[in-house]
């Protein structure tokens, strides 16, 4: 059988089981509905480590950004196809199918995010690395235009967590708990989505790992593990840019913990 005739097959057999019922979290020969897992954050957050983390357990399966677009329940169906038909996890036995959404017009009604179905991640990353990361990923923007995303994209954020108002459903944590406290990310994880499984500071590097338009290209996220340094590039970042991106990281990071369940919560 060639490659192309066994790519076809592959797409049947998950068209098949995904989009020949009606439910959106049910396939054929499978009793028990999907959950969905959405990771929220903004670009050079550390999003791609945390996928990984993720997904490294069996209960998960995702890969990164789809770029799929969500209006209603429905398009569920469309991330259950396109997860599985890019990591092909024949038996299709995962609890959560993780989605990671870095841009605002990705989603394009919160209504979506009432389904009791979906339960998301909050991640954050503190404002110079972030900007600094920013400008080296694309050196053709100012502080002032990367300041303008993260702000304008944390302000989206805290509009997700006002929209679902659900702790149960919502975790937030930052990039800098992922590198200092990450046993205590790890366990919270454990926690909050019910895994059978622990999360590991270790994660299998893929064959999707590192692609670009799907997550951080670097050489960091093919290590396998969480790398506890900081950049030797730094960038220079204006003060008034990086002072208006502070205040909205402290504004945001405390209406997340109002709307969200943290690492500081008992386990």
């Amino acid at each position: 059988m060639n490659r192309k005739t066994k790519d076809f097959l592959i797409k049947k057999y998950f068209d098949f089981r995904i989009n020949t019922t009606e439910l959106y979290d049910h396939i054929r020969f499978r009793k028990y509905p999907y959950k969905f897992l959405f990771l929220f954050s903004h670009m050079r957050s550390g999003s791609s480590l945390l996928t990984h983390l993720i997904i490294n357990n069996p209960e998960v399966i995702g890969y990164g950004e789809t770029h799929l677009c969500y209006k209603s329940t429905e398009d569920l169906k469309k991330l259950l196809y396109n997860v599985y038909e890019k990591v092909r996890s024949y038996q299709m036995n995962e609890i959560y199918v993780l989605d990671k959404i870095l841009h605002n017009q990705r989603l394009q009604n919160n209504d979506f995010l009432s389904s009791q179905s979906i339960k998301t991640i909050f991640l954050l990353r503190e404002p110079k690395a972030t900007i600094n990361s920013l400008l080296i990923l694309k050196p053709h923007w100012t502080s002032k235009e990367a300041s303008n995303y993260y702000c304008g994209r944390l302000l989206t954020l805290v509009n997700y967590a006002q929209s679902i108002n659900d702790r149960n459903r919502c975790l937030f944590i930052t990039y800098e708990q992922i590198i200092d406290q990450s046993q205590s990310v790890l366990d919270k994880l454990q926690n909050y989505l019910n895994t059978k499984e622990e999360f590991s500071e270790q994660y299998q590097v893929t064959r999707i790992t590192g692609l670009k338009g799907i997550g951080d290209s670097s050489s960091n996220i093919k290590s396998g593990k969480i790398i506890k340094k900081s950049p030797s590039k730094q960038m220079e970042i204006d003060h008034d840019s990086l002072n208006r991106a502070i205040a909205s990281f402290s504004q945001t990071s405390e209406t997340l913990s109002q709307y969200c369940q943290t690492i500081k919560d008992n386990l």
